[in-house]
């Protein structure tokens, strides 16, 4: 399911919502992100295909109501997070276009719009933000990091570690390019050091996985030449 998500105004704070969520959640008015499900046509169903008028109609209608939810003063900025729309190819039925997303955006609110972020998977093993050409507009494809940029979208990368499945295992050339002291400190500084990815994500329920997954952040991130080879090397 993909949903939107809105900052509330005087906040910077992203939660992932990239989970299923039902018609009637309950989310507090203390909150400081709110979520908004689009289900009424199926979030996969939405995106599947190229919006008919009906669907267009009822994203600018999601998207309109999160602007006028600005203009209240209730949020600041808003965005979209999904599991797999930004990570899958244009034939695939959860696709999503970022392009088309903003001009929807743009029809809701102007040129000045306030959708600002999208949240997405990005890790060792899910790497099709920046290797995944799937993003076009007009005639030309790119990576959905380098169509945010283009965008003035901020993008937001979920499971760094990959609910822990990236925190043990994985090849030595990982360590031995990026030269962290773990694998869960390796997966942490690869996607940290994502080119265009503003922020990356790690749930954490024990005190001492915040200490040791802060670790990476003490040091520069990789540089560019460096985190490049993992894409070649093998």
């Amino acid at each position: 399911m993909v949903a939107a998500a809105a900052v509330a105004a005087g906040w910077l704070n992203w939660s992932d919502v990239a989970a299923e969520l039902d018609d009637d959640v309950d989310v507090p008015e203390s909150a400081a992100v709110r979520t908004v499900p689009l289900t009424a046509a199926g979030a996969e169903e939405l995106y599947g295909r190229a919006l008919d008028g009906v669907e267009r109609a009822e994203l600018t209608g999601i998207l309109a109501t999160l602007e006028e939810q600005v203009k209240a003063g209730k949020l600041r900025y808003y965005g979209l997070a999904t599991w797999n729309g930004f990570r899958v190819a244009e034939d695939a039925r959860e696709y999503i276009n970022l392009f088309d997303v903003v001009k929807l955006a743009q029809q809701a609110g102007g040129d000045d719009h306030h959708f600002r972020f999208v949240q997405l998977p990005f890790n060792l093993a899910m790497t099709e933000a920046y290797a995944l050409a799937n993003q076009t507009s007009g005639k030309e494809k790119m990576p959905l990091l380098s169509a945010a940029s283009r965008l003035g979208i901020a993008v937001i990368g979920s499971a760094t570690l990959y609910q822990s499945r990236l925190t043990h295992g994985l090849p030595g050339f990982i360590g031995h390019t990026l030269g962290m002291n773990s694998d869960a400190e390796n997966a942490i500084q690869f996607s940290r050091s994502t080119p265009g990815l503003t922020s990356s994500l790690i749930g954490m329920r024990h005190k001492e996985h915040v200490q040791s997954n802060l670790k990476p952040a003490s040091i520069p991130i990789a540089p560019f030449e460096q985190w490049t080879k993992l894409f070649t090397q093998r």
